[in-house]
């Protein structure tokens, strides 16, 4: 049985993770459902940290993340309803800067990147640009030693 994995723990409190569900998914009620099993809470606005699950093929997903998303808001993640499927499979919350716009497999490990407890290399999708290219190369540098980057990168 999973666990609730929708939580972030500060000082040994649990604190449920906040998700904004955009009102566009088909699926939202029952998102949320699932979001508050696992230990979310979903709320009616953006939240300053936590996830807002859009759906990036739509006109209305890709606006709200670009009007939202914030390079300064490093703990503000968009992901798709996948993202949550993925945690619960995985029994974990993942990594959510990894993956096929953040609902792939990849997870964080200390300051390995891993898949099933392999060592992995790190790409960044041609997709990224910009500043949002700029700050995730900047991060993988931050946590990887250069040794570490070589076999990576």
């Amino acid at each position: 049985m999973v666990e609730k994995i929708f939580l972030r723990i500060i000082n040994g409190v649990d604190f449920p993770i906040k998700f904004y569900i955009h009102d566009e998914l088909d699926d939202a009620r029952s998102l949320k459902k699932t979001i508050e099993k696992y230990g979310g809470r979903v709320i009616p606005e953006i939240p300053f940290l936590g996830f807002v699950v859009v759906d990036p093929e739509t006109p209305n997903g890709r606006k709200l993340a670009r009007q939202w998303n914030n390079i300064e808001r490093k703990d503000r993640f968009f992901v798709k309803p996948t993202y949550v499927t993925k945690c619960i499979e995985e029994e974990e919350l993942l990594d959510p800067r990894l993956g096929q716009h953040t609902a792939g497999l990849a997870k964080v490990t200390g300051k390995l990147l891993q898949s099933k407890g392999k060592a992995m290399r790190v790409f960044i999708d041609d997709s990224v640009t910009g500043k949002a290219r700029k700050a995730l190369r900047s991060e993988i540098k931050v946590r990887y030693s250069n040794r570490e980057l070589r076999k990576l990168l």
